[in-house]
């Protein structure tokens, strides 16, 4: 909350640039200040260690990361073949393109005048 607390009281919101341009180059330099704040915040406790991690050898977690990578990789080519193949269908991609963000999906965790 501290972070989104600090960006309403930011530029971007009580003196937001009268250009696209302006804008851009004040939201990168507010986002940039408040990411740098908020990483040089000291950490209050550490996430205790997963279970699974504990019994697992160092060659098991390695493939399980290879595992991961390579049905990221997959699911992005998959994507990415979709979105070639649907050529100059608009409506194709378009459709595509919401599957991808998910744009269907109701956010319950702010109200509207949050958003």
């Amino acid at each position: 909350m501290m972070f989104e607390s600090e960006l309403h009281k930011s530029v971007l919101f009580t003196r937001p640039a009268a250009t696209v341009d302006e804008y851009v180059g004040q939201l990168n330099d507010v986002l940039t200040h408040l990411l740098d704040k908020c990483t040089l915040a000291p950490t209050r406790c550490l996430r205790p260690q997963k279970p699974i991690t504990k019994w697992l050898s160092a060659e098991a977690v390695e493939a399980s990361a290879h595992v991961s990578a390579s049905i990221s990789e997959s699911r992005t080519d998959h994507y990415r073949r979709r979105i070639q193949e649907s050529g100059s269908d608009y409506r194709q991609r378009w459709r595509i393109v919401n599957k991808l963000l998910h744009s269907k999906d109701l956010d319950k965790t702010r109200t509207d005048d949050e958003n």
